[in-house]
């Protein structure tokens, strides 16, 4: 056996051998069969048998991957955030939107009107209407049942004189104690309100009621006594416009 510096090594045939198994070819000078043993213990130590160079450059590869990949996802959930997104229309549960209306009445001329009489209401939403009538006179309905409170929810009319503290829940009124209606009918809605006639020109009667539109669209209403100014636009109809 002889020991040098390329550690232990033994005489088989003509060639020389290494612990490790693997032949000293002839002609190689010390320093170059130092290098190459230094070789093949690096590529012994290193992952899955490849060279330090080969797996740092591996590593480095995948690192590059990454942050590239990483930035792509950046980009991509800027783009989609930046994309225009659509908002349900709906509102939040218990939202409640109020409209209020008042009619006029011109004592010098009999002449009474809606204002406004055409409004916006969001669609799948309580609305509560409240209508102040400053007329004092009485007109017949057109259709006899009109006198009925239908169509809103809980089938009730809220009805004071002047302020709020008097209000009494009524499903209709008596047919000679209506001053106007407050009328929907068509295929989608049927709701009608019956408003009494105020107790003089300065204690309006006073008329709420809380409604749901669940179909979007513009919708006709109207009132269904028979008024004087029934034909005149912006008088006695206009429209509901659900959103």
């Amino acid at each position: 056996m002889q020991y040098g510096l390329l550690g232990e090594s033994w005489l088989l045939g003509n060639r020389r051998y290494m612990s490790g198994g693997r032949p000293i070819i002839r002609g190689m000078s010390t320093v170059a069969l130092s290098r190459r043993q230094e070789r093949e213990n690096r590529e012994r130590e290193a992952p899955n048998g490849g060279s330090p160079a080969r797996h740092g450059r591996f590593v480095t590869a995948a690192l590059v991957l990454a942050v590239v990949s990483l930035m792509a996802l950046a980009s991509f959930s800027v783009a989609l955030y930046a994309l225009p997104v659509h908002v349900a229309t709906n509102p939040p549960a218990g939202t409640t939107s109020y409209v209020n209306i008042t009619i006029s009445y011109d004592p010098a001329t009999g002449t009474s009107w809606f204002t406004p009489t055409n409004f916006v209401v969001p669609a799948h939403t309580k609305v509560v209407v409240t209508i102040r009538n400053y007329d004092p006179m009485d007109s017949p309905l057109l259709v006899p049942w009109d006198n009925q409170v239908i169509g809103t929810l809980g089938g009730i009319e809220m009805v004071g004189m002047g302020n709020t503290s008097s209000e009494a829940d009524m499903t209709g009124l008596a047919p000679g104690a209506i001053s106007h209606t407050f009328t929907m009918f068509d295929a989608y809605y049927n709701l009608s309100v019956p408003i009494p006639p105020a107790a003089n020109s300065s204690t309006p009667a006073l008329v709420s009621f809380g409604a749901e539109f669940n179909t979007t669209g513009t919708f006709a209403w109207g009132c269904m006594c028979r008024c004087e100014d029934m034909s005149e636009p912006g008088m006695m109809y206009g429209s509901v416009d659900v959103t």
